[in-house]
């Protein structure tokens, strides 16, 4: 037994010198990561995956968004009773010091740097700029995605589009709401003039699980109803001051003078997705 235990381990080492003699022809930087579709396809494929995280869109993640447009979710919980709305809104939603609050609120912010990241590298990557064009479309859409949901849950938050190493996104200055949405507006614009079609997106990635252009439209569709509501009562807003001219909603920058506006643009979009 000793015997065949010591041929073992020296064939073993025998082998494992000869490797760690060996030097290696390649090794992958950070430029690697961005040089072939199928390396872009892997980045939009973690950006896309880490949408179903325990922070973002499961259980409790839902439930706070449902708490800041309507509630609708909560509506047969029977334990909330007539305190519901003030229940949910004070003790869990907004209440900024709460571990649940940060945790979700910085899990958001990684995910947009994720995707600006990926926007900002793609500039240098040699892969053919149609190709390009499409996971930059794609990647506007996700970061729409995460602004959307903040700027519900919070109001005022940091405007971060370009990826900065060795800076917290979420330590950035505060930008008014109405610039938040301008910004989530823009992405959702880009994104349905650059996403793939729902066939397009079966012929790359041999499967219907990621969103197609339409998904953008729809989600553009969402974010006029947001903003038409708004306009329609404001000082329903948690980020509302009726004694702060500065707070008042302004939509102008995107084409929305007044509510009727931004209803209008809200039905366009929902027809032309169905």
């Amino acid at each position: 037994m000793k015997q065949i235990l010591h041929i073992i381990l020296t064939v073993f080492c025998i082998s494992s010198c000869s490797l760690l003699e060996e030097n290696p022809v390649t090794s992958l930087t950070e430029k690697d990561v961005y040089t072939t579709e199928d390396a872009l396809e892997k980045n939009i494929n973690g950006i896309l995956l880490s949408f179903q995280g325990d922070m973002m869109f499961q259980g409790n993640m839902l439930e706070t968004l449902q708490a800041a447009s309507g509630l609708t979710h909560w509506g047969t919980s029977s334990f909330l009773n007539d305190e519901r709305w003030a229940c949910i809104l004070r003790t869990f939603t907004f209440s900024p010091g709460t571990t649940y609050n940060i945790n979700m609120y910085n899990s958001l912010y990684s995910v947009i740097s994720r995707c600006n990241k990926l926007i900002d590298a793609l500039p240098s990557s040699p892969v053919n700029q149609a190709y390009k064009d499409e996971i930059e479309a794609e990647a506007k859409f996700y970061r729409a995605v995460i602004y959307f949901c903040l700027v519900r849950l919070y109001g005022d938050v940091p405007l971060v589009v370009r990826h900065a190493e060795n800076e917290s996104d979420t330590a950035n200055p505060r930008v008014h709401y109405c610039k938040i949405y301008q910004q989530i507006v823009s992405d959702f614009t880009d994104a349905w003039e650059g996403m793939r079609s729902p066939e397009r997106v079966m012929q790359t990635t041999g499967t219907q699980g990621h969103p197609n252009r339409w998904a953008a439209k729809s989600f553009l569709a969402a974010t006029y109803l947001s903003v038409a509501s708004i306009l329609h009562v404001p000082e329903n807003e948690n980020f509302y001051d009726n004694s702060r001219p500065d707070r008042k909603p302004d939509f102008s920058a995107i084409g929305i003078d007044d509510e009727d506006d931004a209803w209008q643009l809200a039905l366009d979009a929902a027809k032309e997705v169905i």
